[in-house]
């Protein structure tokens, strides 16, 4: 998303504001809360010498979300209570609450796509009551990888390998059933976009 910088004051805004050119190609005042049109696109296909005119664009830092913080004043999405919620960054306490757990996003789609993962990790965990004794070599650990040559899912069992953020069932059968009943949620989980 190209962000500008507004260089001269207009009648409706100051030097310094911020703007962003929005899915529909129109300028938008960045103010934190929702945002408000400054220039249709019509307006800027007509006119073009307003952006370099009285507009400077913004090379921004990175926006992955696990990488990004916000500066004071500047809008970010998160989720609570199973919503996306959008806030400005004042620096507060729930602020860096809510960044030190990595549930700052800088897109609404990216808060989006973490909350549809959480919900489909909470599911498949549910599918799942099976608690892995790590100490029995004897006890099989079925879990799930995604093939992404073949694009399908597979199951593999383990006896003494535990890997991060796996969830664990007790039986073949229960993990395909699993798969069979939740295939979106399991690709989901997995971070798998080809599904």
């Amino acid at each position: 998303m190209k962000r500008y910088k507004l260089l001269k004051d207009l009648p409706t805004f100051k030097a310094g504001d911020l703007f962003y050119i929005s899915e529909y190609g129109a300028l938008v005042y960045d103010g934190g809360d929702g945002g408000v049109m400054a220039y249709a696109r019509q307006t800027l296909d007509m006119f073009p010498n307003i952006l370099t005119e009285w507009f400077e664009e913004i090379q921004e830092e990175s926006t992955d979300s696990i990488h990004w913080k916000p500066k004071i004043g500047q809008k970010y999405f998160y989720t609570d209570d199973g919503y996306v919620f959008s806030g400005v960054w004042i620096d507060s306490r729930v602020d860096n609450r809510r960044y030190m757990a990595g549930a700052i996003y800088y897109a609404e789609t990216d808060a989006e796509r973490a909350l549809e993962r959480q919900i489909a990790i909470t599911t498949l965990m549910r599918d799942s009551n099976f608690e892995p004794d790590w100490s029995n070599n004897d006890q099989n650990k079925w879990t799930v990888y995604y093939n992404h040559n073949d694009k399908e899912l597979l199951i593999e069992a383990t006896a003494f390998l535990q890997y991060p953020s796996a969830i664990y069932f007790d039986t073949y059968d229960s993990i395909k059933k699993s798969i069979k009943n939740h295939k979106k949620e399991w690709l989901v989980y997995l971070n798998v976009e080809d599904c």
